[in-house]
């Protein structure tokens, strides 16, 4: 009888372990999309209201050549442009992130962006578009990956598609 008692507990304690890894497992990919998200929203939230310097803490640092790029393109006239509005809002519609957890591909929304489409154009309001946000994982923390400033193809407010 003890034989069997001692077998049925080894058992039991085999699963739970089982189930504690996959349990941790499941965890563990939870917290990457939520840190991933996270990263996401505030660096589109930073970049869509023209905060660089903010945008800049959650990018890689080979992004900066391209927010450094952006702001020496925004004049005073934007920035009264800017001024006069609402700040953008954003929000993460998807999340994929790579098999090997080092990469990810968000998709936000921005609501309310005024968005300069041209070097020299005046910012005009964009109600609504959705923008592909590339990550990569340094060390511990997500980081947005940019190649190239943020593009979206969507209609402004008032403009052609020509004007894009």
């Amino acid at each position: 009888m003890a034989i069997n008692e001692n077998y049925m507990k080894k058992t039991f304690a085999y699963i739970m372990l089982f189930a504690l890894a996959a349990f941790i497992s499941g965890c563990d990919e939870y917290v990457q999309e939520y840190d991933a998200g996270k990263c996401a929203e505030e660096f589109t939230a930073a970049y869509c209201n023209y905060d660089f310097a903010e945008a800049q803490k959650h990018a890689t640092s080979d992004s900066e050549k391209w927010l450094r790029f952006m702001a020496s393109n925004i004049t005073q006239q934007d920035i009264d442009s800017i001024n006069d509005t609402q700040p953008a809002t954003v929000e993460v519609e998807d999340m994929e992130i790579s098999e090997s957890m080092t990469e990810a591909k968000a998709t936000v929304s921005v609501y309310g962006w005024m968005r300069k489409h041209d070097i020299g154009s005046i910012p005009k309001m964009t109600d609504e578009c959705q923008l592909t946000v590339a990550m990569v994982k340094e060390g511990k923390q997500w980081k947005v990956r940019m190649e190239a400033p943020l593009q979206s193809g969507m209609q402004s407010r008032g403009s052609s598609q020509d004007e894009q």
